[in-house]
């Protein structure tokens, strides 16, 4: 039975409708339809790595032949039962491939003028002297510090990105992220926020967060104001906002 066959009951009804519908419909089995993980269809999903196991249930994340979806059983899950004999990855990688994506995709940005990393040149701000007030602090910024329910994890590196390159000393943002993280729905994990800010504290270049306006957008937290629609950053928003730093330069 197809996927597709699976979510229609297999009795048929007739139809008395005019037309050149067929006489007979198979019926759709709302229920099953139901029981599709709405998170695999969500934009914030984040898919987990291969034979990792949930921090939550202890499951393993199994790769599943296609053919074999609709008989799966959650207890094949179960790390005491696994083992790692499917191929999941394919054989014709370099070593530390896998870190360098992850990595450029982190650093990636784009700038006050719209150009990035695709463009081959690299944005460099001039941090400021002291620390700019959080009160000029873009709508976004302020809608995220004051907590979230979901999209934690990437507003985590856009929020200490823009802390730093606002000044900010690593003392001062991770005392904000604790009391940031302190008010969410669900607070995240010491593991994790510890480890961001390690990873954070060992780079030297200050990076811009993400440009406007699609990623907050996503997160639903963009409410632009008035400066919003003449900068194409939340960083470039402080610096005019608290009328400091300079613009950025770009080295080739």
């Amino acid at each position: 039975m197809s996927g597709g066959d699976a979510c229609f009951e297999a009795p048929k009804v007739s139809c008395r409708c005019e037309g050149s519908l067929p006489d007979e419909v198979r019926t759709l089995d709302v229920e099953k339809v139901l029981q599709v993980d709405a998170l695999l269809v969500s934009s914030r999903h984040m898919f987990r790595m291969a034979y990792s196991l949930h921090e939550k249930s202890g499951l393993v994340s199994l790769p599943i032949d296609p053919a074999r979806i609709l008989e799966f059983d959650r207890d094949e899950a179960r790390p005491e039962r696994v083992s790692c004999e499917r191929v999941f990855l394919r054989g014709d990688v370099r070593r530390g491939e896998a870190a360098r994506l992850v990595t450029e995709a982190l650093d990636y940005t784009v700038s006050e003028f719209g150009e990035g990393a695709r463009s081959g040149a690299v944005v460099v701000f001039d941090l400021p002297e002291h620390a700019l007030p959080e009160e000029a602090f873009p709508p976004c910024m302020q809608a995220m510090l004051a907590g979230l329910g979901d999209g934690r994890k990437r507003a985590l590196f856009a929020m200490t990105n823009l802390l730093r390159g606002a000044g900010w000393s690593g003392e001062q943002i991770e005392a904000r992220l604790r009391e940031w993280n302190a008010k969410n729905k669900e607070p995240l994990r010491e593991v994790d926020l510890k480890s961001h800010l390690r990873y954070h504290g060992g780079r030297k270049a200050a990076v811009p967060p993400p440009g406007c306006k699609s990623f907050y957008q996503d997160l639903g937290v963009c409410r632009p104001d008035a400066l919003c629609a003449h900068i194409r950053n939340p960083l470039a928003y402080v610096k005019r906002k608290a009328g400091s730093g300079k613009k950025p330069r770009k080295k080739a």
